[in-house]
């Protein structure tokens, strides 16, 4: 799933991906793995960003 993809869900995490360093928008191609490995942090905490904007 590409971070684009990932927004289009739940698009409430635009935030909390741009606080961890995820680029959203020009960087909205990569994918979840990648856009993390790039902002420093791992794929559990990118992935738990999306669910915690998911369930509000």
């Amino acid at each position: 799933m590409s971070i684009n993809e990932a927004l289009k869900q739940w698009p409430a995490a635009v935030g909390a991906l741009e606080a961890m360093g995820v680029e959203t928008c020009c960087g909205g191609n990569a994918s979840l793995t990648d856009a993390a490995a790039k902002a420093g942090v791992t794929l559990d905490t990118l992935t738990a960003a999306l669910l915690a904007s998911r369930d509000g």
